[in-house]
């Protein structure tokens, strides 16, 4: 009986019979390079009590406080009661983003100087510059045994950018959708995609890193506002991790000196982490998933038709469905550049039809960025963009079985918050004299007669400025107002 180990990649078998292992025996892994160990086991009663290991290369397994140095063809037995088979050190897969002898300086030479993205994101032109996220999710990927990817090609940097680029798995800045990183990893199962990686939580505490790194179900990638890792394991020597750029980083913690050379020292910090759940067997992904990045003086608020909510609401964030995620926009840059700001919506079971709120936190404008992916691997991409009123919410209604999206326009109410908040200080008739237009312009509006409504709207903004009404605020809103009436403001698929 023995045990063939490549990757993550088990199997145990005797005499044609499969045996079931401990969940650490079953996560072994070998070198990540090109030779294929092999570990001959025996056992009784399904407990090992020793096992032998041949190895065509060099490699430094620990066990106790001892380590075997397993050089050409060794053999070596470890006699006990019940041996739990030591990991090799370099168990986890070390794949780089720029040029390196992981695994190979050829196959690294093939990806580094890739197009990443559009070429145009702010971390720069080519995988070696921006590829963190993806090499870090390669790793994470081939560690679990995902090694062939959904167009049934290596799993590697150069892959899943190509995939990306051609899926618009990438937003204008760099950043991920990680829905299309999912499916990357998945297969088609008949016309559905499946995957053995869930889509990820966002978490922003050490705590919650921590709590990810104690359950082997899960692939966690470090993110440090500016650079993407993978943590690897908690150990009693600090966070474990592989750098797909300072390669040479063992530990969160490392001390970097004169002598250090590509070595990084996170100071056991990370600002917030992606961690996915990894299945056993490929679960199916959900008729739909979405993902939007928005930028500008706005926040973002995901509701679907029963009501659950994702996003931005009066000030905290708010997390009804499982696997969704809010929070601040990705930021990819290897000089540690600020991010440009903006915020990442993720909510990987979304309705086929359901509302995105764009709320504003100034006055100012917002760019939005909408993908959808269908669980057959159809996907929908929108580009929105529109002015933002403080405390004002635009309402876009999405179908994505139609492909078409619908602004609504400002709701009286809030039209009515704006005339009092802005008229505060004016005379009981001045203000009623603008109440009374905002009720004539909502009547037209109600009555859809389109050229009455934007006619009273023209003579509402003239009568501000006769009036000597300055509020860039109520401006905003009777242009926005213009705009939405004007064309009915209907989005078709980008």
């Amino acid at each position: 009986m023995f045990v063939a180990v490549r990757d993550t990649e088990v199997t145990v078998s005797q005499d044609g019979k499969q045996f079931d292992f401990t969940k650490s025996v079953a996560t072994i892994a070998s070198n990540p390079g090109p030779d294929e160990a092999k570990v001959s086991f025996m056992l009784l009663d399904n407990v090992i009590k020793s096992w032998r290991v041949h190895y065509s290369g060099t490699s430094y397994w620990k066990y106790g406080n001892f380590v075997i140095n397993y050089a050409t063809v060794p053999t070596q037995d470890l006699l006990g009661d019940s041996v739990v088979i030591p990991n090799p050190e370099n168990k986890y897969p070390l794949f780089t983003q720029t040029v390196s002898s992981f695994p190979s300086v050829e196959e690294t030479a093939t990806w580094a100087s890739d197009i990443y993205g559009n070429g145009l994101a702010r971390c720069g032109r080519d995988v070696a510059a921006c590829g963190c996220a993806i090499t870090s999710l390669v790793m994470a990927g081939r560690y679990a045994g995902v090694t062939e990817d959904i167009l049934g090609g290596d799993v590697n940097p150069g892959n899943i950018n190509d995939y990306l680029k051609n899926t618009k798995g990438y937003f204008s800045n760099g950043a991920v959708k990680w829905l299309a990183a999912q499916a990357y990893l998945g297969t088609f199962t008949g016309e559905t995609i499946a995957s053995r990686f869930s889509a990820p939580e966002f978490v922003y505490k050490m705590g919650e890193i921590d709590t990810a790194l104690t359950d082997g179900r899960k692939a966690v990638l470090g993110d440090n506002g500016s650079h993407f890792i993978w943590l690897t394991e908690k150990t009693v020597d600090g966070y474990l991790l592989n750098d797909p750029v300072w390669y040479n980083t063992k530990t969160a913690d490392d001390v970097v000196d004169e002598d250090s050379v590509l070595v990084k020292d996170y100071d056991d910090t990370f600002l917030s982490a992606r961690v996915f759940t990894i299945y056993d067997e490929p679960v199916a992904l959900s008729e739909y998933g979405i993902e939007a990045q928005i930028t500008g003086t706005a926040e973002l608020l995901y509701r679907s038709v029963a009501g659950e909510r994702v996003g931005y609401v009066d000030g905290v964030v708010v997390i009804d469905l499982e696997h969704s995620s809010y929070g601040d926009a990705e930021n990819i840059s290897l000089t540690g550049e600020l991010s440009a700001g903006g915020k990442h919506l993720l909510v990987p079971d979304a309705d086929a039809t359901f509302t995105l709120e764009v709320i504003g936190t100034g006055v100012g404008e917002y760019s939005l960025e909408f993908y959808a992916l269908a669980a057959d691997g159809t996907v929908t991409t929108f580009d929105l963009s529109g002015r933002t009123i403080p405390g004002v919410t635009t309402t876009f209604t999405f179908n994505l079985v139609t492909g078409e999206v619908k602004e609504e326009p400002i709701s009286y109410q809030q039209f009515l918050d704006i005339l009092n908040r802005e008229l505060e200080g004016y005379t009981v008739q001045q203000r009623t004299f603008f109440l009374r237009w905002a009720e004539r312009i909502y009547s037209n509006l109600e009555k859809k007669t389109v050229s009455q409504t934007l006619q009273s709207l023209e003579a509402f903004g003239k009568l501000l400025v006769a009036k000597k009404v300055e509020s860039p605020v109520l401006s905003s809103a009777v242009v926005l107002l213009k705009e939405v009436v004007r064309g009915g403001r209907k989005h078709g698929e980008e």
